[in-house]
C-alpha cells in the first residue's frame, strides 16, 4: 500500500487515525500501542502477508536478546555478536544470497542459483532497527521497555517500508509519555501539513519530471545513441525526481508519524546545497549517514589510525552503503564511487590547511565547490540508475559526447549559422528520443525544480516553529530565498493547503501511479 495510492489516503490512514484515537480516550495507552502495532501489521501485510512471519519472527528473537543485553551491560559483548550477526544472516539470504552466489559461480565458470528469492519489503530499514536495538541495549543507552512498545517500535508504519531508519533512544521515550495517545490538534494540523508537502512533492515534481528519465536511459541501455544534451537533461531530471521522491516520501513519512503524536528525526537537509561530498552526506539521507558512522567507520577506526588507515575506513564504509542499497554491481560502484570522493575530499581539506587557505570563503569559492560537488553527485548517479555496469558505461560516454551534439532541427533556421562551424548537428529527421516540444518543457521544469531544492525552504524551515522532526540542530544549511516564511496554524495557512492539495489530487488522477525509487531497498 502506497502513500499515494486511494487506499491509502481516503481509507486505511482516516480509519487508523480513527481507531487510535478512540481507543486512546476510552480506553488505555496500552491499547493505543497495540492498535498502532496492528494497523502496522495489516500495513506491512497489504503488499504480502507470506512476510508477515518474517518481521514477526525478528521482532521475537530480537526483543529478549535486548532484554538480556540491558541486564548484562558491557558483559555482554559476545551475545552481541551473535544478535548482529543472525539479522544480517537473515538479510543477507534475502537480498544479497543470489548475488553472491552468481558473482562466484561468474568467477569459477560454474553457474549457483538459489532460484527466485523474493525480497522482503523494508528488510533492510528494519533490520537495521533491530540492529541498533541491540547495540543501545548494550550500551544502556535505553530503560527497559515493554514488548508492546518495542512493537510499536519496529513496525510503525509511517517508517517501516523506507524510513527514516529511527534509533530506540529517539522514539520509545515518546512512547512513554503520559499524553501519547490522545488526540492534539498542533500534531495533526502540523502532520497533515508535512504529509501534503510531502505528497505535492512526490506526485507533482518527482513523478513529472520522471518522464524525461526512463526513455533515455533505457534507449542508453539498448545501444542507441544518445546525445550530449540528452544525457545531460536526463541525467539532471533523474537527479531531480530522485530526490523529491525520497525527501517526498520522508515528509509523508514524518506527517502520518506525528498524526500519532511521534516525531521522526530529520532525513534531508538541502542535500544539493551542498558545498562539499562531506556535507552532502550530512545532509542525503542523514539517518543512514549517522547509523553507519556509528556502527561501520568508527569500528572500523574512524580517523584515529593515521591518514592512509581514515582513507581505507572511508572507501569500506561506502562500499557498504552502496551494498546496502542494492545487490549489484552499480551499486557498489555508487558507494565507492562516493568514497573516493570523500576521500579526495579530505586530502583537499588538509592540503588547504597545509597552504594557509582554510578558511576561502568567498562567492567564486563557493559557486566553484558547489559545481564541482553538484557535477560529482550526478556522475555518481548514473551507476545508482542504470541496470548494469555496461549500460552505466555507456551513458557515461554520452556524458562525455561519445554519441555527438544534436539539436532539434526546428532550431536550424535560427541557430544554424552560428552553431555549425563548432560542430553541433541538427536532428533533421527526428532522430532525438524525446520530441523536441518535450525538451523544452522539460528543461523548464528541470529548471523550476533545481530552483526549489537550492532556494526555496525546506519542509523543516517551513514549519521549524512546530519542531516537525528531530535533530532540528542539523537543519542548519541557509533559510534561502524566502527564509522568513513560516507555517502557522492559521485560516490564511490552511487555504494554502487546500489549494496545494487540490492541486496535488488532480495530478494524482491524471497520473498513472508509481512505486517510490527507494521501495527496492
Amino acid at each position: 500500500m502506497l502513500f499515494h495510492s486511494p487506499q491509502f489516503l481516503f481509507v486505511f490512514l482516516p480509519l487508523a487515525l480513527l481507531g487510535f484515537f478512540a481507543v486512546g480516550r476510552w480506553g488505555s495507552q496500552a491499547l493505543a500501542l497495540l492498535w498502532l502495532t496492528c494497523v502496522s501489521l495489516f500495513f506491512y501485510g497489504y503488499w504480502n502477508p507470506a512476510y508477515l512471519w518474517l518481521l514477526g519472527l525478528s521482532i521475537i528473537v530480537n526483543y529478549p536478546l535486548g532484554t538480556i543485553l540491558m541486564r548484562r551491560g558491557t558483559g555482554g559483548r559476545a551475545l552481541l555478536i551473535v544478535g548482529i550477526a543472525a539479522n544480517l544472516a537473515l538479510l543477507g539470504y534475502f537480498k544479497y544470497a543470489n548475488f553472491f552466489l552468481d558473482a562466484a559461480g561468474t568467477a569459477l565458470g560454474a553457474p549457483w542459483t538459489l532460484g527466485t528469492i523474493v525480497l522482503p519489503l523494508g528488510i533492510s530499514f528494519f533490520t537495521f532497527e533491530q540492529v541498533a536495538w541491540l547495540v543501545e541495549s548494550h550500551q544502556g543507552k535505553i530503560p527497559p521497555t515493554t514488548f508492546l512498545r518495542y512493537c510499536a517500535f519496529i513496525t510503525n508504519f509511517p517508517k517501516l517500508i523506507a524510513g527514516p531508519i529511527v534509533r530506540p533512544h529517539e522514539f520509545l521515550p515518546q512512547l512513554q509519555d503520559a499524553h501519547w495517545g490522545r488526540c492534539r490538534a498542533e500534531n495533526m494540523s502540523v502532520g497533515v501539513t508535512i504529509f501534503m508537502i510531502g505528497l505535492f512533492k512526490k506526485v507533482v515534481l518527482a513523478d513529472t519530471v520522471a518522464t524525461l528519465v526512463s526513455p533515455v536511459f533505457a534507449a542508453s541501455a539498448a545501444g542507441a545513441s544518445v546525445t550530449l544534451l540528452e544525457a545531460w537533461g536526463s541525467l539532471l531530471a533523474y537527479a531531480l525526481q530522485i530526490y523529491f521522491d525520497f525527501s517526498g516520501y520522508t515528509d509523508m513519512a514524518i506527517g502520518v508519524a506525528r498524526m500519532f503524536g511521534i516525531t521522526l528525526p530529520l532525513n534531508f537537509a538541502a542535500p544539493y546545497r551542498s558545498v562539499s561530498i562531506i556535507d552532502f552526506w550530512r545532509r542525503w539521507h542523514m539517518s543512514l549517514s549517522r547509523l553507519v558512522r556509528d556502527y561501520v567507520y568508527i569500528p572500523l577506526g574512524g580517523n584515529r589510525c593515521g591518514t592512509v588507515r581514515q582513507w581505507i575506513n572511508v572507501l569500506v564504509t561506502m562500499a557498504i552503503v552502496g551494498l546496502w542499497h542494492g545487490a549489484g554491481w552499480t551499486f557498489i560502484a555508487w558507494g565507492t564511487l562516493h568514497g573516493v570522493f570523500l576521500v579526495i575530499n579530505h586530502a583537499w581539506r588538509a592540503a588547504r590547511v597545509r597552504m594557509g587557505l582554510a578558511n576561502l570563503g568567498t562567492w567564486w569559492s563557493r559557486s566553484l565547490a558547489w559545481m564541482t560537488t553538484f557535477a560529482a553527485v550526478l556522475v555518481a548517479w548514473v551507476f545508482f540508475r542504470s541496470e548494469n555496469m555496461p549500460a552505466a558505461l555507456r551513458f557515461l560516454g554520452s556524458l562525455a559526447g561519445a554519441d555527438g551534439l544534436s539539436l532539434p532541427g526546428m532550431w536550424q533556421a535560427r541557430w544554424g549559422d552560428l552553431l555549425s562551424g563548432y560542430g553541433v548537428q541538427f536532428d533533421l529527421q527526428q532522430r532525438l528520443i524525446l520530441l523536441p516540444s518535450q525538451w523544452v518543457r522539460g528543461s523548464t521544469w528541470i529548471l523550476a525544480l533545481l530552483c526549489m531544492a537550492l532556494l526555496l525552504p525546506t519542509t523543516q524551515q517551513f514549519l521549524r516553529h512546530f519542531r516537525p522532526a528531530g535533530d532540528a540542530r542539523e537543519n542548519d544549511v541557509g533559510p534561502g530565498i524566502m527564509g522568513g516564511l513560516t507555517w502557522q496554524p492559521t485560516v490564511r495557512w490552511a487555504l494554502g493547503l487546500a489549494a496545494l492539495t487540490s492541486v496535488t489530487i488532480v495530478f494524482l488522477m491524471l497520473s498513472q501511479q508509481s512505486e517510490f525509487l527507494y521501495f527496492q531497498f
